[in-house]
C-alpha cells in the first residue's frame, strides 16, 4: 500500500509544472516601489501578473520551438518562470503598472495616498 502510495505521489510530482526563479532587482522610494524581473526567451503575451490578498504572482510562459538534429550538449532550460511576492498592504494594488522591454519586466507599485504622510496646515 505505501508502495503504490509513494508511486502516486511520484505521478503527480512528475504532472506538476517546473519552473525557475527568475531574478530580481527591488528598489523603492517615498511613493513607490519598483521590481524588474529578468524573463529571458519570454514574450509580452507570455507575462501573467496577479494580485491577490497582498500576494503578487508573475508567471513568464517561454515559446516552444522546434530544434531539428540532436542534442549535442544542452545547457538552456526550457521551463518557464514564476515568482511570488508578499507585498505591502501600504500599496495601491489598483494602480500597480507593468512594462515588458526586451526581457525585462519593470512593474511599479505605487503607495496608496491613505498611507502617505501628509502635512496639515494650521488656520
Amino acid at each position: 500500500m505505501s508502495q503504490t502510495s509513494t508511486t502516486n505521489n511520484e505521478t503527480a510530482a512528475t504532472e506538476r509544472p517546473t519552473y525557475l526563479t527568475p531574478r530580481a532587482d527591488i528598489r523603492g522610494g517615498s511613493d513607490w516601489t519598483e521590481v524588474h524581473l529578468d524573463l529571458p526567451g519570454v514574450a509580452t503575451d507570455g507575462v501573467e501578473i496577479t494580485v491577490e490578498n497582498q500576494i503578487l504572482t508573475l508567471i513568464g510562459r517561454r515559446k516552444a520551438f522546434d530544434v531539428s538534429g540532436e542534442y549535442l550538449h544542452q545547457e538552456i532550460r526550457r521551463h518557464d518562470y514564476r515568482r511570488v511576492f508578499k507585498i505591502s498592504p501600504k500599496i495601491d494594488t489598483n494602480r500597480i503598472q507593468a512594462e515588458f522591454r526586451e526581457g525585462v519586466l519593470l512593474l511599479r507599485l505605487p503607495i496608496a495616498e491613505s498611507v502617505k504622510p501628509r502635512r496639515i496646515t494650521v488656520d
